[in-house]
């Protein structure tokens, strides 16, 4: 399962497998994605989830011993559709080509969010502003907008 967090990033959850053949500290996960870019899936690295936290830093091979297992994926391009799969992996065979046809999740698809476009201040008054952009997609409607301001002077 996937979730957009931004436009350029998701949250990847999967379950630990229901029968181990290792200890579940000795199996490892790859990731990998797909975009319509891409011919055939890639692995990407990841932000391991651990102790509560996500690391600072992405590694290919990412570690769960806890369900759900998550692990956030950045660096994606806005606005676009992918498709990611984990591979669970004996850390005695991280160096291995292929993995094991059984060991592979199922195909978890998600799209990433819109960015707005240029910001456009319109009917500015004493007491309100519009604000314009165009949206990368408008045929889908976002769902909440934030705004945030700052005022920087008072007469």
């Amino acid at each position: 399962m996937t979730f957009a967090l931004s436009p350029d990033t998701v949250l990847l959850y999967w379950k630990l497998p229901q029968s181990l053949n290792a200890p579940s500290k000795e199996i490892k996960y790859r990731i990998t994605q797909q975009s319509s870019s891409l011919a055939s899936p890639v692995s990407i690295g990841a932000k391991q989830f651990e102790n509560g936290t996500f690391s600072a830093a992405l590694s290919d091979i990412v570690s769960c011993i806890e369900d759900p297992c998550q692990a956030k994926i950045a660096n994606l391009r806005s606005s676009a559709d992918y498709k990611f799969w984990v591979a669970a992996i004996h850390f005695t065979r991280l160096q291995a080509t292929f993995a094991e046809d059984d060991a592979i999740s199922v195909e978890a698809v998600t799209r990433t969010m819109d960015i707005p476009g240029t910001l456009r201040l319109e009917n500015v008054t004493s007491e309100s502003i519009m604000l314009r952009w165009n949206s990368l997609e408008p045929q889908n409607l976002p769902e909440k907008i934030d705004v945030q301001y700052r005022l920087v002077s008072y007469n």
